[in-house]
């Protein structure tokens, strides 16, 4: 055994399926594989989240998945009642009570976005919720932050963003990258015989497109306006479009798709992780875009390209520029429903998967290549603290 770790998260897969998730649960199968005892603290839990014995889970009795004075009240109880662990990792501003209270234990912060920058973003479009955020900013991030003995960026948006002029108050030495992985794809190209059993299984015609979205559907993620570009293209009638996910915009686009008698957008709602990754193995392209700057890296494009399919994702995405992979992707602006229209007929034509871009991509966003930084990172804090 290499250790005790706690690692506070308020949300996991089991929870929502969104890549802060993914990323909580995967670091922590990780790390217990390479033989860190780990207690996991979060929300509400309804089923068993699916992790290793290694990982002992704590449900504590606070609303699922969301920032909360209940939370953080019961994650203070449970970890004033412990004996100290050797490293504490925080998913977010999870452990930020624990942090504050038991200032001895060597932490790390993993961070997947900022605060201030999502309060701008949901005030300039005069969503309450960013008063909130806003509230977060002040609160979690410049009290709590600077406690922390290392603060992880997960994506090279992040980083920036801790190094600019609203984290003036942290010691940029803290401040790490470790980019986010993505694990679990198949090595093998898809066989054309599969391929077609998967595409019928989607009731597809034989010549007939696809394209692949799978997200949130929340208005940041711009998968309403896809719909709308979609309706546009030339040969859409001939393109089906396969929506997997959940969120406050799914009444709204199974309404708009009705009205307009978009027969070939495919509404599947929230899919399993490996339902998801079959149909881009499957697909032509697979679209990521949004209207507001994402902060990490997008797991759907890491893993769509890690299986060969090409992408359209939005300019505004912060994904680098890599020249082993940059000709599978299509960027676009995402308030320009004309533009997305033209890159998605353009990236059908593409003529993928491409097994090149697949090994480049596979090997680029490792996802124990990402473990394995983590496991060094918390040995280093932990001798720092010790000498």
């Amino acid at each position: 055994m290499k250790g005790r770790l706690w690692v506070a998260a308020r949300s996991l897969p089991v929870h929502f399926a969104g890549g802060m998730e993914r990323i909580a649960f995967e670091t922590c199968a990780g790390l217990a594989a390479r033989g860190w005892t780990i207690d996991l603290a979060t929300t509400r839990l309804e089923r068993d989240p699916g992790l290793p014995t290694a990982v002992r889970v704590h449900s504590l009795d606070a609303p699922p998945g969301v920032h909360s004075i209940r939370f953080r009240r019961a994650l203070a109880r449970w970890a004033e009642k412990r004996e100290p662990p050797d490293a504490l990792l925080s998913i977010s501003f999870s452990a930020g009570p624990i942090v504050r209270a038991r200032p001895e234990i060597p932490s790390i912060c993993q961070m997947h976005g900022s605060a201030w920058r999502e309060a701008a973003t949901k005030l300039l479009r005069l969503d309450p919720r960013g008063l909130y955020r806003l509230w977060l900013h002040i609160d979690q991030e410049r009290r709590t932050l600077p406690l922390y003995d290392r603060i992880v960026a997960v994506g090279p948006a992040v980083y920036a963003y801790l190094n600019t002029f609203p984290y003036g108050f942290l010691n940029r030495d803290k401040v790490v990258a470790i980019p986010n992985g993505v694990g679990g794809i198949p090595r093998e190209p898809i066989s054309a015989e599969s391929r077609k059993e998967i595409r019928e299984q989607l009731g597809l015609g034989p010549f007939e497109r696809l394209i692949v979205s799978a997200c949130r559907l929340i208005p940041q993620k711009g998968v309403f306006d896809l719909v709308r570009a979609y309706e546009r293209m030339a040969g859409c009638e001939a393109t089906a479009l396969l929506i997997a996910g959940g969120g406050r915009d799914e009444k709204r686009i199974r309404k708009y798709c009705r009205r307009r008698a978009l027969s070939r957008v495919l509404i599947a709602g929230a899919l399993p992780r490996e339902k998801i990754l079959e149909a881009m193995r499957a697909a032509d392209l697979v679209v990521q875009i949004g209207t507001i700057p994402e902060a990490g890296l997008p797991l759907v494009v890491m893993e769509s390209l890690a299986v060969g399919c090409p992408v359209v994702i939005s300019e505004r995405l912060h994904f680098s520029h890599e020249d082993d992979i940059e000709r599978a992707i299509l960027r676009v602006d995402p308030t320009d429903r004309n533009a997305i229209a033209r890159a998605l007929e353009r990236g059908v034509r593409f003529g993928g998967p491409f097994p090149e871009i697949a090994r480049a991509a596979r090997e680029r966003f490792s996802l124990d290549a990402m473990i394995e930084r983590y496991d060094r990172l918390i040995e280093e804090v932990i001798g720092e603290r010790r000498r």
